[in-house]
Protein backbone atom coordinates (compact mmCIF):
# COMPACT_ATOMS: atom_id res chain seq x y z
CA UNK A 1 0.00 0.00 0.00
CA UNK A 2 2.82 2.41 0.82
CA UNK A 3 4.54 1.63 -2.48
CA UNK A 4 1.29 2.21 -4.37
CA UNK A 5 0.65 5.55 -2.64
CA UNK A 6 4.26 6.52 -3.23
CA UNK A 7 3.91 5.93 -6.99
CA UNK A 8 0.81 8.11 -7.05
CA UNK A 9 2.63 10.86 -5.17
CA UNK A 10 5.59 10.74 -7.58
CA UNK A 11 3.81 10.32 -10.92
CA UNK A 12 0.31 11.79 -10.74
CA UNK A 13 -0.29 15.28 -12.09
CA UNK A 14 -3.63 15.65 -10.31
CA UNK A 15 -5.00 13.88 -7.22
CA UNK A 16 -8.59 14.14 -5.98
CA UNK A 17 -9.36 13.90 -2.26
CA UNK A 18 -12.71 13.60 -0.52
CA UNK A 19 -11.82 16.19 2.13
CA UNK A 20 -9.46 19.04 2.86
CA UNK A 21 -8.29 17.04 5.85
CA UNK A 22 -7.20 14.14 3.61
CA UNK A 23 -5.46 16.54 1.24
CA UNK A 24 -3.58 18.02 4.19
CA UNK A 25 -2.53 14.54 5.33
CA UNK A 26 -1.20 13.83 1.85
CA UNK A 27 0.86 17.01 1.89
CA UNK A 28 2.25 16.06 5.29
CA UNK A 29 3.24 12.53 4.23
CA UNK A 30 4.38 13.41 0.71
CA UNK A 31 5.75 16.96 0.91
CA UNK A 32 7.82 16.54 -2.27
CA UNK A 33 4.89 15.54 -4.49
CA UNK A 34 4.31 17.87 -7.44
CA UNK A 35 0.71 16.70 -7.94
CA UNK A 36 -2.02 19.31 -7.84
CA UNK A 37 -4.46 18.51 -5.05
CA UNK A 38 -8.20 18.85 -5.57
CA UNK A 39 -11.01 18.33 -3.03
CA UNK A 40 -14.25 16.81 -4.28
CA UNK A 41 -16.62 16.14 -1.40
CA UNK A 42 -19.35 13.61 -2.08
CA UNK A 43 -22.99 13.50 -1.06
CA UNK A 44 -25.41 10.57 -0.83
CA UNK A 45 -28.59 9.35 -2.50
CA UNK A 46 -31.34 7.54 -0.64
CA UNK A 47 -33.88 4.85 -1.53
CA UNK A 48 -37.48 5.43 -0.46
CA UNK A 49 -37.04 4.69 3.21
CA UNK A 50 -40.11 6.82 4.08
CA UNK A 51 -42.42 3.96 3.08
CA UNK A 52 -41.07 1.71 5.81
CA UNK A 53 -43.14 1.41 8.97
CA UNK A 54 -40.72 2.10 11.80
CA UNK A 55 -42.88 0.28 14.36
CA UNK A 56 -42.58 -2.90 12.30
CA UNK A 57 -38.80 -2.41 12.20
CA UNK A 58 -38.75 -2.04 15.96
CA UNK A 59 -40.60 -5.35 16.21
CA UNK A 60 -38.29 -7.01 13.68
CA UNK A 61 -35.16 -6.07 15.62
CA UNK A 62 -36.72 -6.34 19.13
CA UNK A 63 -36.16 -2.67 19.91
CA UNK A 64 -39.35 -1.97 21.84
CA UNK A 65 -40.19 1.69 22.29
CA UNK A 66 -36.85 2.77 23.73
CA UNK A 67 -35.09 5.88 22.39
CA UNK A 68 -32.40 4.81 19.93
CA UNK A 69 -28.85 5.82 19.15
CA UNK A 70 -27.65 4.51 15.78
CA UNK A 71 -24.05 3.58 15.05
CA UNK A 72 -23.81 2.55 11.41
CA UNK A 73 -20.18 1.57 10.89
CA UNK A 74 -18.53 -1.62 9.79
CA UNK A 75 -16.48 -3.18 12.57
CA UNK A 76 -13.04 -1.82 11.79
CA UNK A 77 -10.94 -1.26 14.89
CA UNK A 78 -10.58 2.46 14.12
CA UNK A 79 -14.37 2.83 14.33
CA UNK A 80 -13.99 2.95 18.12
CA UNK A 81 -17.06 0.96 19.21
CA UNK A 82 -15.70 0.35 22.75
CA UNK A 83 -15.97 4.06 23.52
CA UNK A 84 -19.72 3.89 22.94
CA UNK A 85 -20.00 0.81 25.15
CA UNK A 86 -18.20 2.61 27.95
CA UNK A 87 -20.27 5.77 27.47
CA UNK A 88 -23.48 3.75 27.65
CA UNK A 89 -22.26 2.21 30.90
CA UNK A 90 -21.86 5.73 32.28
CA UNK A 91 -25.48 6.47 31.36
CA UNK A 92 -26.85 3.21 32.73
CA UNK A 93 -25.09 3.71 36.06
CA UNK A 94 -26.30 7.29 36.42
CA UNK A 95 -29.42 8.33 38.31
CA UNK A 96 -30.88 9.71 35.07
CA UNK A 97 -30.89 6.56 32.96
CA UNK A 98 -33.68 6.76 30.38
CA UNK A 99 -33.54 3.20 29.09
CA UNK A 100 -32.07 4.03 25.69
CA UNK A 101 -30.76 1.43 23.25
CA UNK A 102 -27.63 1.61 21.12
CA UNK A 103 -27.92 -0.10 17.74
CA UNK A 104 -24.80 -1.24 15.90
CA UNK A 105 -25.40 -1.87 12.21
CA UNK A 106 -22.72 -2.90 9.73
CA UNK A 107 -20.57 -5.79 8.63
CA UNK A 108 -19.22 -7.58 11.69
CA UNK A 109 -15.76 -8.47 10.43
CA UNK A 110 -12.40 -6.75 10.22
CA UNK A 111 -9.90 -8.75 8.17
CA UNK A 112 -7.01 -6.79 9.66
CA UNK A 113 -8.23 -7.34 13.24
CA UNK A 114 -10.44 -10.46 13.21
CA UNK A 115 -10.59 -10.55 17.00
CA UNK A 116 -12.08 -7.05 17.26
CA UNK A 117 -15.80 -7.91 17.15
CA UNK A 118 -15.31 -10.57 19.82
CA UNK A 119 -13.54 -8.05 22.01
CA UNK A 120 -16.43 -5.59 21.66
CA UNK A 121 -18.97 -8.29 22.53
CA UNK A 122 -16.89 -9.40 25.52
CA UNK A 123 -16.74 -5.82 26.79
CA UNK A 124 -20.52 -5.56 26.53
CA UNK A 125 -20.97 -8.79 28.49
CA UNK A 126 -18.46 -7.79 31.15
CA UNK A 127 -20.33 -4.53 31.70
CA UNK A 128 -23.70 -6.36 31.62
CA UNK A 129 -25.05 -4.24 28.79
CA UNK A 130 -26.44 -7.05 26.62
CA UNK A 131 -29.97 -5.72 27.08
CA UNK A 132 -29.03 -2.20 25.99
CA UNK A 133 -27.07 -2.85 22.79
CA UNK A 134 -28.35 -4.48 19.61
CA UNK A 135 -26.16 -5.92 16.88
CA UNK A 136 -28.31 -5.53 13.76
CA UNK A 137 -25.72 -6.79 11.29
CA UNK A 138 -25.53 -5.72 7.65
CA UNK A 139 -29.13 -4.63 7.15
CA UNK A 140 -31.11 -3.36 4.20
CA UNK A 141 -30.12 0.19 3.25
CA UNK A 142 -33.68 1.56 3.42
CA UNK A 143 -34.20 -0.06 6.84
CA UNK A 144 -30.95 1.45 8.07
CA UNK A 145 -32.06 4.92 6.99
CA UNK A 146 -35.50 4.52 8.54
CA UNK A 147 -33.93 3.61 11.88
CA UNK A 148 -31.49 6.49 11.62
CA UNK A 149 -34.37 8.86 10.95
CA UNK A 150 -36.19 7.50 14.01
CA UNK A 151 -33.15 7.78 16.27
CA UNK A 152 -32.34 10.38 18.91
CA UNK A 153 -28.94 10.80 17.26
CA UNK A 154 -26.40 9.10 15.04
CA UNK A 155 -23.05 8.54 16.73
CA UNK A 156 -19.84 8.61 14.69
CA UNK A 157 -17.04 7.77 17.15
CA UNK A 158 -14.15 7.04 14.78
CA UNK A 159 -10.51 7.47 15.73
CA UNK A 160 -9.74 8.17 12.06
CA UNK A 161 -12.10 8.81 9.17
CA UNK A 162 -12.47 9.97 5.62
CA UNK A 163 -15.47 11.92 4.38
CA UNK A 164 -18.10 9.96 6.27
CA UNK A 165 -21.05 8.51 4.38
CA UNK A 166 -22.84 7.99 7.70
CA UNK A 167 -22.60 11.69 8.48
CA UNK A 168 -23.84 12.58 5.00
CA UNK A 169 -26.80 10.25 5.58
CA UNK A 170 -27.60 11.91 8.90
CA UNK A 171 -27.32 15.39 7.37
CA UNK A 172 -29.71 14.44 4.56
CA UNK A 173 -32.12 12.99 7.13
CA UNK A 174 -31.87 16.06 9.42
CA UNK A 175 -30.81 13.84 12.32
CA UNK A 176 -28.49 14.96 15.13
CA UNK A 177 -24.89 13.78 14.85
CA UNK A 178 -22.58 13.14 17.79
CA UNK A 179 -19.13 12.99 16.21
CA UNK A 180 -15.64 12.44 17.54
CA UNK A 181 -13.43 15.50 17.52
CA UNK A 182 -11.66 14.81 14.22
CA UNK A 183 -10.78 17.65 11.89
CA UNK A 184 -12.64 15.94 9.05
CA UNK A 185 -15.81 15.76 11.15
CA UNK A 186 -15.58 19.48 11.87
CA UNK A 187 -15.06 20.05 8.16
CA UNK A 188 -18.09 17.94 7.32
CA UNK A 189 -20.52 19.17 9.98
CA UNK A 190 -19.32 22.65 10.92
CA UNK A 191 -21.47 24.28 13.58
CA UNK A 192 -24.19 21.65 13.19
CA UNK A 193 -22.15 18.87 14.77
CA UNK A 194 -21.95 17.95 18.42
CA UNK A 195 -18.41 16.87 19.14
CA UNK A 196 -16.90 14.72 21.87
CA UNK A 197 -13.42 13.69 22.92
CA UNK A 198 -12.72 10.49 20.98
CA UNK A 199 -11.10 8.78 23.99
CA UNK A 200 -13.37 10.07 26.78
CA UNK A 201 -16.56 8.02 27.41
CA UNK A 202 -17.71 10.45 30.11
CA UNK A 203 -17.71 13.28 27.57
CA UNK A 204 -19.73 11.21 25.08
CA UNK A 205 -22.16 10.10 27.81
CA UNK A 206 -22.86 13.75 28.62
CA UNK A 207 -23.65 14.47 24.95
CA UNK A 208 -25.92 11.40 24.74
CA UNK A 209 -27.72 12.49 27.91
CA UNK A 210 -28.33 15.97 26.44
CA UNK A 211 -29.86 14.44 23.31
CA UNK A 212 -32.16 12.24 25.38
CA UNK A 213 -33.34 15.27 27.33
CA UNK A 214 -34.14 17.09 24.09
CA UNK A 215 -36.06 14.10 22.72
CA UNK A 216 -36.51 12.97 19.13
Amino acid sequence: RRRYRGRIARKAKHIVFSSRDAANDFKRFYPDSKAQRHVLRFAVTHPQYERIDVSSLRDKFSLGNAPLFMVSNQFGKHKNHPLIVDALKQLVDSSEDRGCLVCFSGKEHDGRNPEYVGQVRARIENLRLQGRIRFLGFIDRAEQLALMKASVAVIQPSLFEGWSTVIEDAKALSVRVLASDLAVHHEQLGKNGRYFDRVDPVNLAAKMKACLEEGH
